[in-house]
């Protein structure tokens, strides 16, 4: 089992992150019930994260900046009470038989789980999440995850990108006047995507005339390709993630084919911004980003997120996955510390806990989720109209920052 661990103290008690050293961890709520992953004895609770470590989908820099996360609240003072934590990473290679043979050998061992990356991979899950009460936060694009009582949704589910993506192309890049058209991977992530994508064209209007269906590993898109450039598709709604989006651009690029790509954050990983096709990806991406680019937001969360990475992990460039790991760091300490407070750090207490939380905030680095019981939680559908761009931090240029339109506000309501 590939296993790569950090052990850390996390100081859950700042949930605005405001600097906490020395203060008074007296009151600190004790415990009346424990569960797989505490430690009585060493105070420490272990808590997982199960992603592409390897392979075309590979996210380390997910794991990276949880783990940047986790070490920057050491220093500011330390969990409520003076527990440690300690992360318990597993390469599931965004492979649903290997992510659950891992994830069998680690749930009893870990106290819920951090990260869960992969549509596929967390809808394989779900049901043994489910049957064992462990709470898992997901980075997949599926909305139904908002509403399942253990899952613990973080970020803006991708769908809304789809719709935001279709709404900007239509009203400011003259979208009522082109041609539609859809690449659709064959999971349950393309469904998802596609799903929003013919959302949109119900509600603006437009027609989608031509989709064409790929693998998640798909290596040569050129037989796709050429029928979107057969079929005079102008606009073309790229749904699903890296490896075969790669694929895609290079084939039309080989063939001088450039429609507009609406495409999400899922189908981009760093190494592709050394790659030879990152000109074509730059003139005719248009990347659809959930939450905030990274190091281009003057809040009070951006800085601390840059302060902590140039501290920690000062030779990495920054990337919109170093953001969503620290992000979801943030979501984990006030999990945990209501956990905490609640006295309870079984499989079942955190559960509970989730639904005591009002809101997950985050002081900017992405936007707050609306929480409580799970049938009322209120994800963000705000996103940021993004191009590639490897002159800029992160590898983006925001070209709308906050876009929301009526159709995503409504999308699931």
């Amino acid at each position: 089992m590939k296993r790569r661990t950090l052990g850390v103290v996390l100081a859950t008690a700042c949930l605005s992150l405001s600097a906490c050293a020395g203060q008074d961890t007296a009151d600190a709520g004790s415990l009346t019930a424990d569960g797989p992953g505490y430690d009585a004895a060493s105070k420490t609770i272990t808590v997982g994260a199960l992603l592409p470590l390897s392979g075309p989908q590979a996210s380390p820099d997910i794991l990276k900046g949880l783990e940047v996360y986790v070490k920057a609240l050491n220093e500011r003072g330390g969990l409520d009470g003076g527990y440690k934590l300690k992360v318990d990473a597993l390469d599931s290679r965004y492979d649903v038989p290997t992510a659950l043979k891992q994830y069998a050998g680690a749930k009893d061992d870990v106290t819920m789980y951090s990260v869960v990356l992969g549509g596929p991979v967390v809808s394989g899950l779900t049901p043994q999440l489910a049957k064992d009460h462990m709470v898992a936060q997901p980075i997949a694009g599926d909305p139904a995850l908002v509403h399942v009582p253990n899952i613990a949704p973080v970020q803006t589910p991708y769908v809304y990108g789809v719709v935001n993506g279709a709404d900007y192309v239509y009203k400011h890049m003259n979208g009522e006047n082109k041609k539609w058209c859809a690449a659709n991977q064959d999971d349950i992530t393309g469904q998802t995507y596609a799903a929003g994508a013919e959302y949109a064209s119900r509600k603006l209007g437009f027609k989608i005339s031509k989709v064409v269906d790929f693998t998640v590993g798909e290596a040569d898109m050129t037989g796709q390709v050429q029928q979107l450039e057969q079929a005079g598709c102008q606009i073309v709604f790229y749904n699903g993630v890296a490896g075969a989006s790669a694929a895609a651009a290079t084939a039309a690029d080989q063939i001088g084919y450039e429609p507009t790509w609406i495409t999400q954050i899922p189908s981009w990983v760093t190494p592709y911004a050394k790659s030879p096709i990152v000109d074509y990806m730059a003139k005719n991406w248009l990347m659809v980003l959930v939450g905030n680019v990274p190091w281009d937001d003057k809040s009070a969360g951006q800085s601390r997120l840059r302060a902590d990475m140039a501290k920690y992990l000062p030779d990495a460039p920054p990337t919109h996955h170093l953001q969503w790991g620290y992000s979801y760091g943030m979501a984990t300490a006030q999990i945990l510390d209501q956990a905490i407070a609640d006295g309870d750090l079984s499989h079942a207490g955190i559960e509970k806990a989730i639904t005591e939380i009002d809101k997950l905030t985050f002081d900017g680095v992405i936007p707050d989720y609306s929480y409580g019981a799970p049938k009322d939680r209120k994800p963000s559908s705000t996103v940021t109209v993004a191009r590639v761009d490897v002159d800029a931090p992160g590898y983006f240029r925001t070209v709308e920052a906050g876009y929301d339109s009526e159709i995503a506000r409504q999308y699931l309501r």
